[in-house]
């Protein structure tokens, strides 16, 4: 984790106390700084833009924007698993329950094996989709 930028922790931890818009400000403030100041091949730092504005939009249940923002940090970082669980949390939200286990699935895919706490999580939201369906 230590990759992921300061400012998506900072997204993190206004979600965490419940300051939605104050995150949405966050986020989209560090998109736009992400676009004037970071180089075309500089994807990682773009992909988590992306993700936590995802996951922001989708706290605001803001399902069809989640999913777009979700889809641009999949284009930027197709191997990373996060992305995929956050689009399919959005898929979920949004009542697309069978959309959502595919993403969900294709997100468990990508974990490693020994990372179990990961695998736990993604293993827990397909239980969620499962028992709503």
């Amino acid at each position: 984790m230590l990759e992921v930028p300061n400012e998506v922790e900072r997204i993190r931890g206004l979600l965490s106390e419940g300051r939605k818009e104050e995150a949405l400000k966050a986020s989209e403030d560090f998109i736009e700084q992400i676009d004037r100041i970071t180089m075309s091949h500089e994807a990682a730092r773009k992909y988590y833009a992306w993700n936590a504005y995802c996951t922001v939009l989708t706290s605001l249940q803001r399902v069809e924007e989640a999913i777009s923002a979700c889809n641009t940090a999949i284009d930027l970082a197709p191997e990373k698993w996060s992305a995929m669980n956050n689009r399919g949390t959005a898929k979920y939200v949004g009542g697309l329950l069978d959309e959502a286990l595919t993403d969900y699935q294709a997100a468990l895919s990508m974990v490693d094996e020994k990372n179990s706490r990961v695998r736990d999580t993604i293993m827990h939201n397909i239980s969620l989709v499962e028992g709503r369906r």
